[in-house]
């Protein structure tokens, strides 16, 4: 029997442009929030919005916190299924890897990748 896990990956894109709509939908600007956390510079608050990076653990409960909502409420998540082969370093499209998933197959652990493209849009040249 071939058992296969679907784990959940975290759409970076989605949940910056997440970030960025609870920020708005609250009335922050980018300095504000860059002043609630005490940072010298608002970079990581920009690369957060545009997917770029991702917030720690412990800023992400403190933007739940700013943002009255619920960390599930900030996080975009996907269910993916992972390709049967494990040596795709890209999809069809050529699209780069976001997310890499780790899944247990029954008597046999193993690293398959799980494509997540990034929008054309946010790709630069």
């Amino acid at each position: 029997m071939n058992n296969r896990y679907s784990l959940p990956v975290i759409n970076m894109y989605k949940t910056g442009q997440n970030i960025e709509k609870l920020r708005r939908e609250n009335n922050l600007k980018i300095v504000d929030v860059q002043n609630i956390f005490g940072f010298n510079t608002a970079q990581a608050i920009y690369k957060w919005e545009h997917g770029k990076s991702f917030p720690s653990l412990e800023n992400l409960v403190a933007l739940a916190q700013i943002f009255h909502c619920r960390i599930e409420d900030i996080l975009v998540l996907e269910d993916h299924q992972p390709p049967k082969r494990a040596d795709f370093l890209f999809d069809q499209n050529s699209s780069p890897l976001l997310a890499i998933t780790f899944l247990y197959q029954k008597k046999e652990s193993f690293l398959e990748r799980a494509i997540v493209p990034l929008p054309s849009s946010s790709i630069s040249t």
